[in-house]
């Protein structure tokens, strides 16, 4: 201890080898050990041998004669190395901002560090010495936390909800593990790690989260974000409703997939654009078809480039926003003031035409009065007919004009068709489709507005035009007949076409339904004309004709008839719709 060798410290004076104590402290201390006659302690001594500061356990034992103490027996263990160890441990036990316990099997806190009393708000960790661990655990944590430390396991990761003193929750992780001493007895030695600051990260970004979800499930347009190449790689609930699919069946696939074939070239100069010059919003109107059903629809796509945090490209988001209505509206609107200025347009040049029309039949007439060769006859009935002709193509261009403020008046039916047809005759030629027209005779007058009923038979005609050439045939037959049946005055329009499929015979007559593509018509035309009919007090069906083709079968209530049944009045008709 003193780094002499045995004969170097025999006979020499113990003040020789220790600066400290001093002799004088020695000699302090002595006449207690002489009274008591035994002493155990620990000493820390500077060994002027070595310049070193030592600890020692020390046992002090008197040698007696006749009950004198003649001398001192000191047995010295060096405990240097577990003092300056258990120094280490103290000053880190101390220290440590993470809180630090110790406690018996049955949660009696033996030991604790300050960290641990501020976390709980208590000044002094004395105040929590013999306190119970379990008393401070919330909930049923508390009964699992219990039950391993009563089965002296390892406590490993628990999340655990301590109260503090001022009763507020502090949420921690606790790691412990069972310690045994010589004696047996085994105590846990314990950390904790408060997470109450991470905990509300963690649900404040569980909140931001739920809320960007919950903004897009909100959000009125679908969202749906694209590679660089047009695929799918997210898609949000309103995407599905508009794409007719679940969102998790389009990443991967093309979005051109779900438009009309002519929207591949929009979209790729779309995607093209974003890619180019990102930060700017690009705008295209596309068409998709959409449900079950395959209705068209169009949507207003509005796409920029997706960035990452480098600014490198790494998608396309997108926004669709269905505007179907608001074209149909629009569109809706244009029609109606093309044809309001097209009937002005009619109206006047055709009363222009009437009257040297007129001038010419008339001129006809005194032509033949006055006498002419047989040569010129011929030729005069020639001119007077097709004279003739021109002004009843002029009188129904009158009549198709007149506004739908118009009156009712005494209608026949057969010649309201008649004149429809002659108005699309040259229409009806250039299309190669011929008009097998039966008009029953003679047919009740009913009372209705002429204008209004040519433009209900002349959608029905045109439909059956263009049904007739639908599927890149080259025409085909309509065939109207007429006739009267019980209360109700009745004619068909049939063409020769695909027909109409059960499904669609549901909604024909819905307002913006349409058949013919995204780009084929409005879905207004026999919206129309069922409102017309239902406005006179009639009915408009259709069906598929037994040789193929559709069938549109139009009622009408003549004069004074009692009907009833649903689309049906009781009622005189006469002098109003």
């Amino acid at each position: 201890a003193v780094d002499r060798p045995f004969e170097g410290v025999i006979g020499k004076l113990l003040s020789d080898f220790l600066e400290q104590p001093s002799p004088a402290e020695l000699q302090a201390a002595l006449p207690a050990f002489l009274e008591k006659r035994s002493w155990f302690g620990l000493v820390r001594a500077h060994l002027s041998t070595t310049g070193q500061w030592r600890y020692f356990e020390c046992t002090l034992h008197p040698v007696l004669q006749d009950d004198s103490v003649l001398a001192v027996t000191v047995i010295a263990d060096d405990v240097t190395a577990e003092r300056e160890r258990e120094s280490l441990f103290s000053a880190l036990f101390e220290t440590l901002q993470e809180p630090v316990w110790v406690s018996t099997c049955e949660g009696r806190l033996l030991d604790l560090n300050q960290g641990m009393a501020s976390m709980l708000a208590v000044e002094q960790r004395q105040q929590l010495l013999g306190a119970n661990l379990f008393a401070l655990v919330l909930g049923p944590e508390r009964d699992a936390l219990q039950e391993v430390m009563r089965r002296r396991q390892p406590v490993r990761d628990f999340d655990l909800t301590l109260v503090r003193s001022d009763g507020a929750p502090v949420a921690c992780i606790a790691n412990a593990t069972p310690v045994v001493d010589v004696s047996g007895v085994a105590r846990y030695h314990g950390t904790l790690t408060d997470i109450s600051k991470r905990r509300a990260v963690e649900r404040q970004l569980a909140y931001e989260q739920r809320f960007k979800e919950q903004l897009i499930v909100s959000f009125p347009d679908a969202i749906i974000t694209l590679d660089a190449q047009g695929r799918f790689t997210f898609g949000s609930p309103r995407a599905e409703i508009l794409f007719g699919c679940p969102a998790s069946s389009l990443p991967g696939r093309p979005l051109t997939d779900y438009f009309d074939p002519q929207d591949a070239t929009p979209i790729a100069t779309l995607l093209r654009d974003c890619v180019s010059e990102p930060g700017t919003a690009c705008t295209r109107e596309l068409h998709p078809q959409v449900g079950a059903d395959g209705i068209w629809r169009t949507v207003q796509m509005r796409a920029t480039a997706l960035l990452d945090e480098q600014q490198r490209l790494t998608g396309i988001v997108a926004s669709l926003r269905d505007i179907t209505e608001e074209k149909q509206l629009e569109q809706q609107v244009i029609a109606q003031e093309r044809m309001a200025a097209v009937g002005q347009m009619i109206e006047g040049f055709a009363h222009e035409l009437n009257n040297p029309l007129t001038a010419m039949v008339g001129a006809c007439e005194l032509m033949r009065q006055d006498g002419v060769p047989a040569a010129a006859a011929h030729h005069l009935d020639l001119l007077e007919s097709q004279t003739s002709r021109a002004r009843e193509i002029v009188q129904n261009l009158i009549l198709f004009s007149r506004p739908a403020i118009e009156g009712t008046a005494t209608v026949d039916v057969g010649k309201l068709i008649e004149r429809t047809v002659a108005l699309r005759r040259h229409s009806l030629r250039a299309k190669n489709v011929s008009v097998d027209l039966g008009v029953a005779a003679p047919l009740p007058a009913i009372r209705a507005v002429p204008g209004q009923l040519m433009q209900v038979f002349l959608n029905l005609l045109i439909n059956a035009e263009d049904a007739c050439r639908a599927g890149g045939r080259q025409g085909g037959t309509v065939r109207i007949r007429t006739g009267c049946d019980g209360g109700f005055v009745w004619c068909t329009f049939q063409d020769d076409g695909p027909g109409v499929k059960p499904a669609d015979a549901n909604f024909i007559f819905e307002p913006f339904f349409t058949t013919k593509g995204p780009r084929g018509g409005v879905g207004l035309g026999l919206s129309i004309c069922r409102s017309i009919i239902q406005a006179h007090a009639g009915r408009i069906e259709v069906s598929s004709a037994p040789d193929g083709g559709a069938v549109f079968r139009v009622s009408l209530p003549r004069p004074n008839a009692e009907v009833g049944g649903r689309g049906r009045v009781r009622s005189e008709t006469r002098g109003q719709i």
